[in-house]
């Protein structure tokens, strides 16, 4: 019989294999083979967290797959970045937990993932408050699932201002808190944002509004977001419709989204859609928020 530490040991001493803080790394092993022994030791002396049971560490920790071991030692944007424009950063996939949005479906939730952006070294302040855009009330479901549609991606401009044409930094943890003692990061990956221009966003936000979507996960996943984060007038007068959505998680992500502007700007027009409109739960949440 094989030692499972033995076994994982050479697994992880393989080329290619990294096992680093700097690296995301998955694992997944056969549990039901009886050619596997000591399974538990053999995560600790990797690195992984003591289960608080047996049963915990068979059912959260490791997919009952046959061995394998995945690095990611980088991460692309899904396609060229340039100022005033989405910046969507491609993640591995990790079943419905990949998708955008998550959770609370909110912009700057990403769920159980975490990312850090920085530019000359020095780390990028986060543009969104989280629990201002949550609002009240709790969430009766998985924080961490994914509610939107493939690729499995995350918008970056929704955490992070990409004001300045240049070379930024990226790096990205699935922080899912239930295997790994420390957080494992992939490397810090550059990525290149172009320059542009306002008239440049402006004609782009000018042809987001003649091809809009109706269907909620593609309202959610793609186009808002897409339109999110950039506080000029033209984002909100395109946003502005979504609260009055079918959609009441539409509804929801847009109120959230209007976040982004100054306060006294959102709830002046709110005030103006209460009048124009009618009242409904998003625009009191977009009143009530201070």
């Amino acid at each position: 019989m094989i030692p499972f530490r033995k076994l994982i040991r050479s697994a992880a001493s393989a080329p290619g294999f990294c096992l680093r803080r700097s690296s995301y790394v998955r694992i997944t092993v056969d549990l039901s083979t009886s050619s596997l022994a000591h399974p538990i030791e053999a995560l600790e002396d990797l690195g992984f967290a003591q289960p608080y049971t047996m049963g915990v560490m068979l059912r959260q920790a490791l997919a009952l797959t046959t061995l394998s071991v995945a690095c990611f030692g980088q991460i692309p944007l899904e396609r060229p970045a340039a100022v005033g424009m989405p910046v969507w950063l491609k993640i591995p996939p990790d079943g419905v937990n990949s998708y955008y949005p998550f959770g609370w479906a909110v912009p700057a939730d990403f769920g159980c993932k975490l990312v850090e952006v920085r530019r000359d070294r020095q780390i990028l302040p986060i543009i969104a408050n989280l629990i201002e855009q949550r609002g009240p009330g709790g969430f009766a479901g998985n924080s961490c699932s994914g509610r939107g549609n493939p690729p499995a991606r995350l918008p970056l401009h929704l955490l992070y201002r990409f004001d300045h044409p240049g070379i930024y930094e990226v790096r990205y943890t699935p922080n899912n808190g239930k295997v790994t003692r420390t957080q494992v990061w992939t490397d810090w990956t550059p990525i290149e944002v172009q320059p542009s221009s306002p008239e440049a966003r402006a004609r782009w936000l000018t042809e987001m509004r003649a091809k809009a979507p109706t269907a909620e996960k593609e309202l959610l996943s793609d186009f808002l977001p897409n339109i999110a984060g950039f506080p000029d007038r033209q984002s909100l007068e395109l946003l502005e419709p979504y609260l009055y959505h079918p959609s009441q998680a539409v509804r929801r992500y847009t109120a959230a989204a209007l976040m982004y502007w100054p306060e006294a700007e959102r709830k002046a027009e709110a005030t103006r859609l209460l009048q124009e409109k009618g009242p409904n739960e998003a625009i009191t949440r977009i009143l009530g928020v201070r």
